[in-house]
């Protein structure tokens, strides 16, 4: 996985250096989706369910890069979530 994938890696997973750094990894995604924008074509069109069941896909069939890439662009694109009440996905950017 390209060097700066895991790096946002990295800053998400609780379990390695200080944490989770959820503010580090909405700069991060945002900061790579801006640089990138070719890479996230096509994504501003789907909604949180589709993004959601590309991830799936990849993941099923081992493709670690490309089911990041969609993680990346949910990181960028929606607010985080609140998890236990009514779920409403929102978009963050234009």
């Amino acid at each position: 996985m390209r060097e700066e994938f895991e790096a946002i890696k990295d800053a998400w997973d609780a379990d390695t250096g200080e944490g989770r750094d959820e503010e580090l990894v909405r700069e991060m995604a945002d900061a790579y989706v801006a640089s990138s924008p070719g890479e996230f074509a096509g994504f501003e069109g789907m909604d949180e369910k589709q993004l959601v069941k590309a991830l799936e896909v990849f993941r099923d069939a081992g493709l670690e890069e490309d089911e990041f890439r969609v993680q990346v662009w949910i990181w960028h694109y929606f607010e985080p979530q609140d998890i236990g009440g009514t779920y409403r996905a929102k978009v963050r950017t234009h």
